[in-house]
């Protein structure tokens, strides 16, 4: 699959998970846990939904340009991030509260990671 239309999808998936934790962040934890979010919770969950829609921001632009140094700075900040997502999506996978379901984000960040660590191997 091209770089370019990889970054859309991602850019696409970012803007759905986005928008999901910045209106309604606590609906969607409870697909996870059953944790109930107080207003702190509730606070940092808009936070990382208002980061993850600059992430798609900025993989929908990033999509449109040439390939360049700045592209493939921006392709290895993304495999860095996401390989930390992988480790705390699995780390409370593993020892945390989240249901069976969060194995389909440990899932998502292993693909993205993955994805994102070939493509910036390539020249």
């Amino acid at each position: 699959m091209p770089l370019n239309t990889f970054l859309k999808i991602h850019a696409i998936i970012a803007l759905v998970f986005g928008l999901g934790f910045l209106l309604m962040p606590a609906m969607i934890l409870s697909f996870y846990t059953e944790v109930e979010l107080n207003e702190a919770g509730t606070f940092m969950a808009r936070l990382f939904g208002s980061a993850i829609l600059t992430y798609a921001a900025v993989l929908w632009f990033a999509s449109d340009t040439p390939n360049s140094e700045a592209k493939r700075a921006i392709v290895k900040g993304f495999f860095l991030t996401m390989l930390i997502g992988l480790g705390v999506a699995l780390h409370f996978q593993l020892t945390g509260p989240i249901n069976a379901l969060g194995w389909s984000t440990v899932a998502l960040y292993a693909f993205l990671a993955f994805s994102y660590w070939r493509y910036s191997q390539e020249k």
